[in-house]
């Protein structure tokens, strides 16, 4: 099930969502820079390359395909007065349809956006294109124990914690424990 792309950017009260594309780079590289230091404690280290715009477009291109091919789709999160600006993400990686229809969930938000509602809001948004047109019937989103926002916000949106992994992903050059949890779309529709 593929994504159209005349159906972007979706609206919320607030926000606008709109699928990564390579004429994104030098916005997303912004973002990135600007932000390093507050997403470092909740991210993988990342190559040097990835704070550059080449990095970003090809990383696109790629996420473009991945689209195409329903594997995947980032929103990125703009204001309606700053269309072509980022000030946060939502990423759906991932993608397996069959008998599972189901996909990964992450996200990251600017220092400068939070505080605000905007995550739940554009999460729910893009939750919303998820579960209808994409008819995900699941949703997989994951956190560490000490990232209390991120937990708040999962736990606004309805997901329900399903367990706990030890050593689950390398995050700022450790590995850390993760709380995994899910969201399950009660309007899912047989294809």
């Amino acid at each position: 099930m593929t994504t159209n792309v005349d159906q972007f950017p979706l609206r919320t009260e607030r926000l606008l969502l709109r699928p990564g594309a390579p004429a994104d780079a030098a916005a997303m590289a912004a973002f990135l820079r600007d932000n390093d230091a507050h997403l470092a404690p909740w991210s993988p280290t990342p190559p040097p390359a990835y704070y550059t715009e080449a990095f970003w477009a090809h990383r696109f291109t790629t996420e473009t395909a991945d689209r195409e091919a329903d594997r995947g789709i980032r929103f990125l999160f703009a204001m309606p007065d700053d269309p072509a600006g980022v000030i946060g993400w939502a990423n759906f990686s991932t993608i397996v349809r069959g008998v599972w229809h189901c996909g990964n969930l992450g996200y990251a938000l600017g220092a400068g956006a939070e505080g605000k509602g905007y995550m739940v809001e554009g999460l729910r948004g893009a939750i919303a294109h998820m579960f209808g047109p994409m008819n995900l019937h699941r949703i997989q989103a994951n956190y560490m124990p000490a990232n209390v926002r991120s937990a708040k916000v999962l736990r606004t949106l309805g997901f329900k914690v399903e367990g706990y992994a030890y050593d689950f992903l390398r995050i700022d050059g450790r590995w850390e424990d993760h709380v995994l949890t899910s969201l399950t779309n009660a309007t899912w529709r047989e294809s």
